[in-house]
């Protein structure tokens, strides 16, 4: 955010934003791939277990964090 006070926008809005993906699209396979890795063992295990239940009631989806800034060039 200080890059935009830098370059002279003003006023610069800030905001955290989640997306939420299609957890079987392309975006959403993205993300799961790169969860996986990261987790121990036990981690792994109870991330399937979750997942399958998740699955099994419909509602199951996943959400990634953003941030986004939006400011106005007076010149």
């Amino acid at each position: 955010y200080q890059r935009f006070h830098r370059a002279g926008l003003h006023p610069v809005k800030k905001y955290p934003h989640m997306a939420t993906e299609n957890p079987y699209g392309l975006q959403g396979r993205l993300i799961q791939s790169q969860i996986l890795p990261v987790l121990s063992p036990e981690e792994e295990t109870k991330w399937r277990s979750v997942v399958g239940q998740a699955e099994a009631e419909g509602t199951f989806l996943i959400a990634e964090p953003l941030h986004c800034a939006v400011g106005t060039n007076p010149t």
